[in-house]
């Protein structure tokens, strides 16, 4: 196993590690929703959604759905390299005020994303779950 935390390291500095981790996270989890979301909306606004059994007020409502999805998407988006560009701040901290302030920021903007994520997922499983009903008479 790669170490990431050298022995030598401060608590400090094992805690912007795991800070920068869980952003680089976020983006590539944020990527990958960015991508899901242009393969529905292109799925749902194609002629193969045509032969399922979805009616079209849910199609118009699964696309609703992913759109307002996608405008959080891109806001979280820009809101983690504001978050990121801000971390270098946190680098300069030399007293336990400003640490904590910016493990606030920090622990506010999880939550954000957190919720983010689980919003994401509720539309997924709808669309699972509308897709499922949709292609039964192919199963």
């Amino acid at each position: 196993m790669k170490e990431i935390v050298k022995p030598h390291y401060q608590d400090e500095d094992i805690q912007r590690i795991n800070l920068c981790t869980d952003v680089n996270n976020w983006k590539s989890e944020l990527s990958l929703i960015e991508v899901e979301n242009r393969f529905y909306a292109m799925l749902f606004k194609s002629k193969l959604i045509d032969v399922t059994e979805i009616n079209q007020q849910d199609i118009n409502f699964l696309i609703q759905e992913l759109e307002s999805l996608d405008k959080s998407n891109t806001s979280c988006l820009d809101r983690i390299l504001v978050f990121y560009n801000e971390l270098e701040g946190m680098m300069e901290c030399d007293d336990v005020q400003c640490d904590t302030y910016y493990l606030n920021n920090y622990q506010q903007f999880k939550v954000d994303m957190e919720n983010h994520f689980h919003k994401n997922r509720y539309v997924k499983n709808l669309i699972y779950s509308y897709m499922k009903t949709g292609i039964k008479k192919f199963l």
